[in-house]
């Protein structure tokens, strides 16, 4: 059993401890991420997904993934794939165990609430080595976007490739 806690994110006051785990972790946990983009990446997470929390054993905010049914690049029309906008932990958590834990969660949450979603995609900043080291143990470069702000890689794979991944840890 994970030593932490998960909780799908529904209420008011659970978007209010994400954004502000988000806006005390970015520094740290993802230097690139600016305000305005994490603010923007929260509004599509609600809008078009889900909000997942994890919290340790005193209730204090120690992850959160949000991911979107449809990704940004396909205008939320790829429906069968699930486009993860965020992943973030702090630094004292990284190199761990958790991002595995995580992950597995993230995939048996998207496979329970919505069997329809054949494929994971993730995006790292150009710059983030270790996002990118890490994805790419699981998933293939599959594009890039680029905009004014940041240049980011697009990392896909399928959600059962994902699993299989996971399972190898346990």
């Amino acid at each position: 059993m994970e030593p932490f806690r998960t909780y799908i994110c529904e209420e008011d006051v659970d978007f209010r401890r994400c954004m502000t785990f988000i806006l005390q972790t970015k520094r740290t946990a993802d230097p690139g991420l600016r305000t305005a983009d994490a603010y923007a990446a929260m509004l599509r997470v609600l809008t078009y997904g889900t909000l997942i929390r994890f919290e340790d054993e005193q209730g204090l905010v120690i992850g959160i993934v949000g991911y979107t049914l449809g990704s940004p690049q396909q205008e939320y029309e790829d429906r069968e794939t699930a486009y993860v906008e965020y992943c973030l932990m702090p630094l004292s958590r990284q190199g761990s165990l958790f991002f595995i834990q995580g992950l597995g969660i993230l995939v048996r949450t998207i496979q329970d609430r919505h069997p329809e979603i054949v494929h994971l995609s993730l995006a790292a900043a150009e710059n983030h080595r270790r996002n990118n080291r890490l994805y790419a143990k699981f998933a293939k470069l599959t594009g890039r976007d680029m905009n004014d702000v940041l240049n980011m890689n697009l990392y896909t794979a399928s959600l059962d490739d994902v699993r299989q991944y996971v399972e190898r840890f346990h």
